[in-house]
């Protein structure tokens, strides 16, 4: 059971798409501490991030949560 949303999927803060990212791989600059890779949305090319719920996060987006019944 998932708790918070999942690290598998992206989400994207303009389009409002939610993507199931099964291959991402990322390169580490430890100088810049920053990510050499930042993954894209295939419909609109805007940053993705996680489609974690982070505290007092009122972007995380719920679509696949909502779609379960009880």
């Amino acid at each position: 059971m998932e708790c918070h949303g999942n690290i598998n999927y992206m989400q994207c803060e303009t389009c409002w798409t939610v993507e199931k990212i099964d291959d991402l791989k990322f390169e580490f600059d430890k100088q810049k501490k920053e990510s050499k890779l930042i993954p894209k949305c295939e419909r609109c090319e805007t940053n993705l991030r996680p489609n974690i719920m982070f505290w007092n996060d009122i972007m995380f987006m719920d679509q696949r949560f909502s779609k379960v019944k009880a």
